[in-house]
């Protein structure tokens, strides 16, 4: 039993050695971190440029929703109806080979407390794109006036959406040039050229925002506003030293 420990911490004791001389040794690569975004082989930062642009296009969602007895009755009186939102919306300036269907279903509807099918709902929504944007509260009101009322929903977009990222982007980079410059005077050094840049890009990099309105407009167009986009580019730049 004496023997068994003793040859225990001898083990322990020689890869204690082992793992001391490998530390001293020069071979092994090792980052020396010395503060914040400072390391001994250069400097790394992230940085992310942002551009703020108005909105070029819309994609618009308007729907019908139809509850009868039967699903037949449902069905025609939802076709009716969106046939005249359609009709509607393509007089207020939206070509009909730009409307699609978005969603089409008919679900049984049971009673309170019953196990029997009560009625059957239909939900029938279309779906448009649009480069007037300022007309988009227009077709909305034209869309409510011939039955929709439900699903109603504008995503402000942009046409060129690479443009206005390749501006962020160039923000971004600059953005990481003077942030390597402060790290570098706090360190008393200065910033050589750039060793690596990586993009981080996950999307398009458009912020997007999706504008809900509501079906009962009180008697008045249903308000709409574009305002502005916000694109968004990161990336990561190592320097070196100078």
């Amino acid at each position: 039993m004496k023997r068994s420990v003793r040859n225990v911490l001898l083990s322990c004791a020689a890869l204690a050695i082992c793992l001391l001389l490998a530390g001293c040794s020069g071979e092994g690569a090792q980052t020396i971190v010395l503060g914040d975004g400072l390391k001994a082989d250069g400097i790394s930062v992230s940085a992310t440029g942002e551009v703020s642009v108005t909105p070029d296009t819309a994609t618009v969602s308007v729907g019908v929703f139809t509850q009868k007895a039967s699903a037949r009755q449902a069905q025609q009186e939802n076709a009716r109806t969106m046939s005249a939102v359609v009709g509607a919306v393509t007089r207020a300036g939206i070509r009909q080979e730009d409307i699609k269907t978005a969603q089409y279903s008919v679900y049984p509807s049971y009673g309170y407390k019953e196990s029997r099918v009560t009625n059957y709902d239909v939900y029938n929504v279309i779906q448009f794109e649009t480069g007037d944007v300022n007309k988009v509260g227009e077709v909305l009101d034209a869309a409510a006036d011939a039955g929709a009322n439900t699903s109603f929903s504008v995503a402000f977009g942009l046409k060129d959406e690479e443009k206005a990222y390749r501006q962020a982007l160039e923000l971004a980079v600059k953005d990481a040039g003077s942030k390597a410059g402060k790290i570098a005077a706090a360190a008393g050094r200065g910033v050589g050229t750039p060793r690596s840049v990586t993009e981080t890009r996950s999307s398009s990099g458009v912020v997007r925002e999706t504008y809900t309105a509501a079906a009962d407009k009180a008697g008045g167009e249903i308000p709409v506003l574009a305002g502005t986009l916000k694109v968004q580019a990161t990336v990561e730049v190592i320097y070196d030293w100078r």
